[in-house]
């Protein structure tokens, strides 16, 4: 009996294509790259400034996703740096259709149904992107834990 299976390349793209839909439908409620354009495209006021719902921090940069590498995070810094929507919406535009490197290796490009974490560098906490929310003062990067 050998010590290892060893898979046909069939049987290797099978396996590599049911991980993928599990993924893709454990993270389905993470808003996809281009929902998150479209909705920063809707904002009247592109220079309104923009922040996630939670503890005032706004986005900062944007990378690779430590949970899934094919998948974007958005970096966050505290309530004392501006983002606004234009400065986002210019980001997010320039992510379609980029490469990125993952945390530990792999060149992804990122498309449409991309979908979107916020979480910084290297991180890994669970928290999607659902939604985009503006307020007569703001706009909000609406969150939630996806276990």
């Amino acid at each position: 009996m050998p010590d290892e299976l060893e898979l046909s390349d069939s049987g290797v793209a099978l396996l590599n294509a049911l991980v993928d839909a599990k993924v893709m439908e454990t993270t389905k409620e993470a808003i996809r790259l281009g929902k998150l354009i479209d909705s920063l495209r809707a904002v009247r006021d592109q220079q309104k400034s923009l922040s996630f719902d939670f503890g005032g921090f706004v986005p900062h940069s944007i990378n690779s996703y430590r949970g899934y590498y094919n998948h974007l995070a958005i970096s966050y810094v505290g309530p004392e740096k501006e983002c606004t929507v234009a400065m986002l919406l210019k980001v997010t535009e320039d992510a379609l259709g980029r490469v990125y490197s993952g945390y530990k290796g792999g060149d992804f490009r990122m498309h449409m149904e991309t979908p979107v974490w916020a979480s910084n560098r290297g991180e890994c906490h669970s928290t999607a992107i659902v939604s985009v929310t503006e307020h007569p003062w703001c706009v909000i990067l609406d969150t939630k834990f996806i276990d």
